[in-house]
């Protein structure tokens, strides 16, 4: 059995970087009002270097259906 490993809340390209060479499966990018918040723009520049193979995810409070 093998565990998959999401890591969430980094806001830098090198930590990403970092997290992915570790063995991370997933990324979350934290859009709640949160220390760890980041903006769209953000987690678009930080995911354009991030490989396919690698989820992102987006972690809300209370989405609204547009989002």
């Amino acid at each position: 059995m093998s565990v998959f490993v999401k890591i969430c809340g980094l806001s830098k390209a090198d930590d990403v970087h970092a997290a992915v060479e570790a063995g991370a499966d997933a990324i979350g990018f934290v859009f709640a009002k949160s220390v760890r918040q980041i903006t769209a723009a953000q987690a678009a520049a930080i995911s354009a270097a991030v490989p396919a193979h690698i989820k992102r995810v987006a972690v809300m409070l209370h989405p609204a259906n547009e989002e």
